[in-house]
């Protein structure tokens, strides 16, 4: 199944992230704009992963997130992926992002150590708002306003699955794991959706 590891966003962010698309949509129709309710940090996409590897997957975000303590992100600056022709729209992350980092390297240690291998690229922590589809996207794009609640608290990692669909990913909750701090016992609440 399509799989990948995320922090979530809290519903107060969800809010803010929401009345910022609704803006959006009407300033550069020609984006396919994420859907604020699965709004997420990706800290590794694995692709196509065999049912019965899944396992694994979730044992690693379970050990990455033991090890780690909870910390606070906030919203950032738009941006994008692509240059003059963007092919991602997004969020900055900001607030404690070195122990975002931690949290995303441990848990690439995890996964390799189980023969997932590393990711090529570097990590670049975002929040995907939308992607072009049709037409030059407006400069004014950048101009939106995030107004509501901009910070929130990163308690748990998330292994997800994810169907594409015509209206967009579905994305289901495989297992949530708790950070928990260096020393503290393992938990890992599995889970059907989100």
């Amino acid at each position: 199944m399509r799989t990948f590891i995320a922090a979530d966003t809290d519903p107060d962010v969800r809010e803010t992230l929401g009345r910022a698309v609704a803006e959006l949509r009407s300033r550069a129709p020609g984006v396919k704009w994420s859907d604020p309710r699965a709004m997420h940090i990706t800290l590794r996409f694995l692709g196509e992963v065999p049912d019965r590897d899944i396992p694994g997957v979730i044992a690693a975000a379970q050990e990455a997130a033991r090890g780690a303590d909870p910390f606070t992100l906030s919203l950032g600056a738009p941006a994008s992926f692509g240059g003059a022709a963007p092919r991602v729209l997004l969020l900055g992350i900001e607030g404690e992002t070195a122990s975002l980092r931690a949290l995303q390297a441990a848990l690439e240690d995890r996964l390799c150590a189980r023969g997932f291998g590393r990711e090529a690229r570097a990590f670049s922590p975002h929040l995907t708002l939308g992607r072009p589809k049709k037409g030059p996207v407006p400069p004014s794009w950048r101009d939106v306003a995030l107004a509501g609640v901009r910070e929130w608290t990163v308690e748990e990692l998330t292994v997800y699955s994810s169907t594409l669909t015509p209206a967009g990913p579905v994305y289901t909750a495989l297992a949530r794991c708790p950070l928990r701090g260096e020393g503290a016992p393992p938990a890992t609440e599995t889970v059907e959706s989100r």
